[in-house]
C-alpha cells in the first residue's frame, strides 16, 4: 500500500523530494511490519508494543512505518524472534480455545 499521492517512479528516481511530515512509499519488508503489527495489535499502539517486544526504539520502528527509514538487518531479526513468539503464543491460544469450544458444544 502506498502511502503518497505523488507518483512514485518519480521519488524514486530522486525528481521529487518528500516534504516533512509526508508519508513516503514503504519498501515490501516495511510494509510487511506495519501489515504484522497491525494484524497482531491492533491499528492503534502497535509501533509501540512492538518497538518494546523487539527491543527497538519507537522512534525507530516509527520512522520505519512512515517510510522514513528502511529496515535494517539485525531490527528485522529482532522483529522475526517477535513474530515466532507471537505465533506460538497465538497457536497455543487457539488450541486452549479449540478445547474449550469442544468441551462447551459436548464434542470431546
Amino acid at each position: 500500500m502506498l502511502h503518497t499521492l505523488k507518483p512514485v517512479a518519480k521519488l524514486i528516481a530522486g525528481e521529487l523530494h518528500v516534504k516533512e511530515g509526508q508519508r513516503v512509499p514503504l519498501g515490501e519488508r516495511e510494509q510487511r511490519v506495519v501489515d504484522a503489527g497491525r494484524l497482531i495489535w491492533g491499528d492503534r499502539g502497535w509501533m509501540r508494543r512492538m518497538a518494546n517486544e523487539a527491543g527497538l526504539s519507537h522512534c525507530f520502528v516509527t520512522y520505519v512505518a512512515h517510510g522514513h527509514r528502511r529496515l535494517s538487518p539485525v531490527a528485522e531479526k529482532k522483529i522475526v524472534a517477535v513474530l515466532d513468539r507471537e505465533i506460538k503464543r497465538l497457536a497455543a491460544a487457539t488450541r486452549e480455545l479449540i478445547d474449550i469450544r469442544a468441551s462447551l458444544s459436548g464434542k470431546q
